[in-house]
């Protein structure tokens, strides 16, 4: 990836894996590839919570300026 996710980022492309995943069981039965899907869509959701800065980059950036 050539940018840096936002939260909102994360969360768009949960829903779409959820999306997918609800197309896939309900359309063509295809249970394996859903589940498959709702996992991705559970680690965006996570990625989304961890967006923003790192505990060490504030403590660098904050350290330099002292």
């Amino acid at each position: 990836m050539t940018y840096e996710q936002t939260t909102a980022d994360h969360l768009t492309q949960a829903a779409e894996y959820y999306g997918q995943a609800k197309a896939q069981s309900e359309k063509n039965g295809d249970y394996n590839l859903a589940g498959t899907l709702i996992l991705k869509a559970l680690r965006e959701e996570r990625l989304a919570k961890s967006t923003g800065p790192q505990v060490m980059e504030v403590i660098k950036k904050n350290w330099t300026r002292s």
